[in-house]
């Protein structure tokens, strides 16, 4: 959630947890929470909120509740945001980027180089690329993405961040690896001992990057 709501607006949505409370009190008491809201961390831990319940709503005689309920069914299961990337490209989705919340991991759509006919989601971050994954449609990839986190659209992430040391430094350790993981000894790849920049981004160091279950090979 992003932020704790505030007492003031908890106490309107204790009606929902009243088991004899009509639909039509349920819809009133989040509506007047909305109003109560000062800020849009207020508003946005309020939807989170409702987002919680809003599967008990969604067919609620209450039409004005049902119809609450539908868009944040929608919203909490990203069909919405998932049917607007894909109209937007037209279904191709090659070159579209995704960003997390925190603006600091990436998501990019593309043809898959090494498996003809296929498509290919590669997640990175300001230290390159970390894990990548290979399914038959933009709209399997699509769903996983956002599912992992990657729920903002974005563009031209991929471009300011391939020319930097940083990312360089995190694709030439990703390489080597690559290189490990196909038999090579990790003391020949990495020299004598392993520095400090191949420390920062070993992916079995405590605190690295998250995998999401995906391979090394990007």
């Amino acid at each position: 959630m992003t932020q704790t709501i505030p007492p003031k607006v908890q106490a309107l949505l204790e009606v929902m947890a009243q088991k004899d409370a009509s639909h039509e009190a349920i819809f009133n008491a989040y509506t007047k929470a909305r109003q109560v809201c000062t800020s849009p961390d207020e508003r946005a831990s309020l939807k989170e909120n409702f987002q919680m319940f809003a599967f008990f709503f969604d067919d609620s005689p209450y039409r004005p509740l049902a119809r609450l309920a539908e868009r944040a069914v929608r919203e909490a299961t990203g069909k919405d945001f998932m049917e607007d990337v894909l109209r937007k490209a037209s279904g191709d989705l090659s070159g579209v980027e995704l960003m997390n919340r925190g603006s600091d991991r990436f998501a990019v759509f593309l043809p898959d180089a090494t498996e003809p006919g296929r498509l290919r989601c590669s997640y990175f971050d300001e230290h390159g690329f970390y894990g990548h994954t290979t399914r038959d449609t933009y709209q399997e990839l699509l769903k996983e993405a956002w599912t992992d986190g990657f729920r903002v659209e974005t563009s031209g992430q991929l471009d300011r961040l391939a020319c930097t040391d940083a990312f360089v430094a995190g694709n030439e350790f990703t390489t080597k690896v690559m290189r490990v993981n196909a038999g090579e000894s990790w003391n020949s790849v990495f020299s004598d001992s392993i520095t400090d920049n191949a420390r920062e981004h070993d992916p079995l160091a405590p605190g690295s990057r998250p995998s999401l279950g995906q391979s090394l090979d990007v």
